[in-house]
């Protein structure tokens, strides 16, 4: 059984929380970081919108459903949650992308794991990871006791993202030029793609014999879709239930 079993809520009436919920996740998978996942996942959810007023003049212009607690905070105190989210997430990045992405090509092609022409051992793909990340020379030993350890738990789901959008995208023959990190804080129906590849990559993690990833020590990520309600917008654009 995995450690804990988090559900990530589908809905149209609210579709920008459902990627930054899976992306506050990745970032801060320990529950003792809540409150830091709680507030990267709001930020998400402001920047978000503000992309989609930039892009969607006429839909900035509309009366929307938006929770007034998303544009709660200062500017200054969400680029400041942005900055530390987003540096987390990019070392979940660099412990996926290195660590575990070649060993799960290997389960797929039948190929000795292998990355930028070097065997896939934790020592070879921890010192690729620090040079990814900008880390001093001989950095490996701090990637693998302060990047991969607090990793195992959700490194499938950053795998998951990685090769959804790094491989995936194009194998369906998706919009090339499009900006697939907005579409996924955009579209509800992406998060459930990435989830479901998050949980088949989950299972393909007891397969690796190079390191050991307990399942009582994984999250498992699910979703569920919830019924948009009855919602009448009036011509002043407020809101009845």
């Amino acid at each position: 059984m995995p450690r804990e079993t988090l559900e990530i809520t589908l809905g149209e009436l609210d579709p920008y929380r459902c990627g930054a919920e899976f992306l506050g996740i990745v970032a801060y998978p320990d529950p003792r970081d809540k409150n830091a996942r709680y507030a990267f996942t709001q930020t998400l959810v402001r920047l978000a919108i503000l992309r989609r007023m930039e892009v969607d003049p006429d839909w900035a212009k509309g009366p929307q459903v938006i929770r007034p607690a998303y544009f709660t905070g200062s500017d200054v105190l969400h680029s400041r949650v942005l900055r530390r989210g987003t540096m987390k997430l990019n070392q979940r990045l660099a412990i996926a992308k290195f660590l575990v992405i070649p060993h799960l090509r290997a389960i797929d092609t039948g190929r000795t794991a292998r990355q930028d022409g070097l065997p896939a051992t934790v020592e070879n793909m921890s010192i690729l990871a620090g040079n990814f990340l900008g880390l001093s020379e001989g950095s490996a030993k701090t990637v693998q006791s302060r990047l991969w350890k607090p990793s195992k738990p959700i490194v499938h789901a950053m795998c998951a993202y990685v090769i959804w959008s790094d491989v995936l995208w194009k194998k369906w023959g998706r919009n090339p030029d499009a900006d697939k990190q907005f579409a996924f804080l955009l579209l509800p129906e992406l998060v459930e793609e990435v989830v479901e590849i998050a949980e088949e990559i989950r299972q393909q993690l007891f397969q690796i014999e190079q390191f050991t990833i307990p399942e009582h020590e994984t999250i498992k990520l699910v979703t569920k879709w919830v019924p948009v309600p009855n919602i009448i917008l009036d011509y002043r654009g407020m809101t009845q239930l």
